[in-house]
């Protein structure tokens, strides 16, 4: 079986057993897909076993890879599920499964060493120092978070085979640090189930609403040829959600962009799926571009102008429509109408049924096509095989060239008395492949004497060799791993409760009943405002925060102050790393998504204390609690992080501060801004949190709260208006 050996992966989604027989043809050299549970994207379709199975063993035959997605945060009632579906992942065949927890990965790859372990965006590798750490947990592959710097990319790529998404939807935060569909429905985006309220309209400080968080779409391009010589190993197509015309243009696009297979057509791929007309993001510069604020959604491509509107149609001039086809209206950026095809016409202007305030010149973008084709020939694997016939032989044999598979006839090879078997005879047998994803390139006959078979022998021993040869490239002769894999128990610590408090300024704030301080600067260069944060500290355990998401020069100026602080706090992989530089204790933030006792056990290792996730119920955490573990208890709810700049990256004009994004049922949320290696923002949840009162040690967050609000909080005296997040309701 030949297979043409490709530089660099394109990976594809499947949504569905439909996506994933589309990726196949048109061009995919791996595709990762999501079983019923555990998948960032609940919503698809998904896989269940049977389906797997299947489409592993036909994507085999023909040379394609497939990673499984579990890739969600796992709660200590789910572990087991969570195995079960690691396991039929690696009964089924799976070359890889995509994690999220980096801790649980490293016990799947303990267990399952001839599977490979792919660590998801969610766990938001974006520099050297998280990679080395994935790498050391036994990781096989890093897929980095979307705002990675190039440089950065680089860098990581020279420490472990690296991933990169180069099309379809950004998230508006950080992977796997988004909070907000969590906190405003109970619905997670770390559960696989956002609700996608970032992509909702927004007023920026009271100005007119608009989408002031929605990212345009990724769609990688002139930086392409510097991401493929960046030394990373895969080229990843985003879209679990979008329609398998989606996925066939998007491989096709990158099929000829990368190996000249066709033309280039990004307008066919905009047909698809387009919004905000495409950003490279933020991997090459920050770019205005990464934002889509004046429309949400699908925008298309523009195909022409209204030159003429009634009361019923509008008359557009451009290319022909075909029946069915769905169309946005747009007037300076913001769509003011929809249209459909259903009188079609065979000449332009065209008359199309719209909706909405439409007028002469506004722009007419396709968004629907229903001639757009996506058929192509399927994808075959070249095979060669062997007859031999002998008169006097108990059977005719046939055999494929590259693989150990032999079938026999079932009769013996007869002496002619009329009319012989021929070559051109085995030949046009040969060559029906069936249902089977074959193509023969190469057929060798011996035939020794004047010989006869019947045409339905013939065929059946066809059928026979390509059956075994079939199931002889898709089996996987695995086993079972689930009985190997241990309980881990925590041991309870007796210890008096601990109070810690993360804050910006101490001044006026009331330490007598606090432990431990954290420092989150406004500024990480700022020294004056160290130096008084540090004295204000006084003797209290001061630990300095480590975003989870920094670039190298990032940590470069980090490095400039770590030492005067006590230990580290971060919820990134990164922290792992910098700690032992530094030769500090690490402290995992609640961030970190440590939501299972394994995961709190394996972090234990390498952290001296840990704030479990704020997803999770105080009922859920208490075997990590009672082993010792934080818990978020009061105050500031960050529920989203990014470092694009929601106003448009007018620095000229810009005073440097906070601001306010309020939503559609007037919830103010305060965006804070802090300065490491450029401006980066933290969205706060309008409402502070208020867990009632326990006996575990407790995380207060004061950041965007008032000195009067922190002082209250230490005390655990009531906000006027709190929530109790998920201590009490688990998130779904």
């Amino acid at each position: 079986m030949s297979t043409k050996k490709r530089k660099i992966e394109l990976l594809a989604p499947a949504s569905s057993v439909e996506a994933f027989y589309v990726a196949v043809d048109h061009g995919a050299d791996a595709i990762y897909l999501g079983l019923k549970d555990f998948s960032a994207r609940a919503s698809a379709e998904n896989f269940d076993y049977d389906s797997l199975k299947s489409c592993i063993k036909y994507a085999h035959v023909v040379g394609v890879k497939v990673y499984v997605a579990l890739n969600t945060v796992v709660k200590d009632s789910e572990l087991g599920r969570w195995y079960e579906s690691v396991d039929q992942a690696y009964l089924a065949g799976a070359d890889a499964v995509i994690v999220a927890d980096v801790y649980l990965a490293s016990i799947v790859k303990q267990h399952y060493p001839d599977m490979q372990v792919h660590l998801s965006t969610q766990a938001g590798v974006n520099n050297v120092e998280g990679a080395v750490f994935a790498k050391h947990m036994g990781i096989d592959r890093v897929i980095l978070a979307r705002e990675t710097a190039i440089e950065d990319v680089e860098k990581i790529a020279k420490v472990i085979p690296t991933e990169v998404f180069v099309q379809g939807a950004l998230c508006s935060s950080y992977s796997g640090h988004c909070y907000l569909s969590s906190f405003v429905g109970g619905c997670s985006g770390n559960r696989g189930r956002c609700k996608q309220p970032c992509r909702r309209e927004y007023s920026l400080d009271g100005a007119r609403a608009n989408y002031a968080i929605s990212l345009s779409d990724l769609s990688i391009d002139k930086h392409l040829k510097r991401l493929v010589k960046s030394g990373i190993v895969s080229l990843k197509i985003e879209g679990r959600l979008r329609s398998t015309e989606y996925v066939a243009k998007a491989l096709d696009y990158y099929n000829a962009k990368l190996y000249c297979v066709g033309e280039p057509d990004l307008d066919s791929l905009k047909r698809t799926f387009n919004r905000g007309d495409y950003t490279e993001g933020l991997a090459f510069g920050k770019t205005k571009s990464i934002l889509s604020p004046k429309v949400q959604g699908h925008l298309g491509l523009k195909i022409g102008k209204v030159v003429r509107v009634s009361p019923t149609k509008i008359y557009v001039d451009g290319e022909i429509p075909s029946r069915g086809n769905g169309y946005k209206i747009i007037r300076d950026g913001v769509e003011v109408g929809s249209a459909s095809s259903w009188d079609v016409a065979d000449t332009s202007p065209y008359p199309l049924s719209y909706r909405g305030e439409v007028r002469v010149g506004d722009d007419v973008h396709i968004t629907l096509d229903k001639a757009l084709d996506i058929s192509t020939p399927k994808r075959k694997a070249d095979i060669s095989v062997t007859v031999f016939m002998k008169v006097g032989d108990c059977h005719a044999t046939v055999k494929c060239g590259d693989y150990k598979v032999k079938a026999k006839s079932v009769v013996a090879p007869q002496m002619a008395l009329t009319s012989p078997i021929k070559g051109e005879d085995i030949k046009d047998c040969m060559l029906k492949v069936d249902e089977y994803p074959f193509r023969l390139v190469k057929l060798r006959t011996t035939v020794k004497g004047d010989l006869f078979m019947p045409k339905s022998h013939l065929n059946a021993l066809r059928r026979t060799l390509y059956e075994l040869l079939y199931e002889s490239i898709g089996q996987t002769n695995r086993t079972s791993k689930l009985g190997d894999i241990p309980t881990i128990s925590l041991p309870s610590v007796e210890a008096s409760p601990l109070t810690a408090l993360i804050c910006d300024s101490l001044e006026g704030v009331r330490l007598e009943s606090v432990d431990q301080v954290i420092y989150s600067p406004r500024d990480y260069l700022d020294i004056s405002a160290l130096d008084k944060w540090l004295t204000l500290a006084g003797d209290k355990e001061k630990y300095i925060y480590l975003p989870a998401f920094v670039s190298h020069k990032g940590l470069v100026e980090f490095g400039q102050i770590v030492d005067r602080f006590d230990g580290i706090y971060s919820d990134g992989l990164v922290g792992v790393s910098v700690s032992t530089l530094h030769r500090k204790p690490l402290w995992l933030a609640v961030d970190s998504n440590i939501t299972n006792s394994t995961s709190f056990a394996i972090a234990k290792r390498y952290a001296d204390r840990i704030t479990v996730s704020k997803e999770i119920t105080l009922a859920e955490a208490r075997d990590m609690l009672d082993a010792g573990a934080y818990y978020y208890t009061a105050g500031s709810i960050r529920v989203m992080e990014f470092e694009y700049c929601p106003k448009g990256y007018d620095c000229r004009k810009c005073d440097k501060g906070d601001f306010t994004l309020t939503d559609y049922k007037d919830r103010v949320y305060k965006v804070r801004r802090y300065s490491l290696d450029g401006c980066h923002f933290e969205m706060y949840y309008d409402t502070p949190l208020k867990v009632k009162r326990h006996h575990y040690n407790r995380l207060l967050n004061g950041l965007t709260l008032s000195c009067d609000e922190i002082n209250a909080m230490i005390e655990g005296k009531p906000f006027a208006t709190t929530t109790p997040g998920h201590s009490e309701i688990p998130v779904q």
